[in-house]
């Protein structure tokens, strides 16, 4: 059952990842980030920085078993 624990730990860093986009996304914060000063594109690179993220967690996590 060695696997199960590397399972629970990356099972937690997407449950922890997704809780972060929704206080990026959905919350006061996005007053603060959609201020009348910044730019159009903003949103797009918060999503772009989510995406990068989880994509970085996922290739630490991952095995080569072949």
């Amino acid at each position: 059952m060695i696997g199960s624990a590397d399972n629970r730990r990356q099972f937690d860093r997407v449950i922890l990842l997704a809780l972060f986009a929704v206080l990026l996304f959905a919350s006061p914060l996005t007053r603060w980030w959609s201020a009348i000063g910044a730019p159009w594109y903003l949103p797009y690179l918060l999503w772009l920085a989510l995406i990068l993220l989880g994509a970085w967690l996922q290739q630490r996590n991952s095995r080569h078993d072949l």
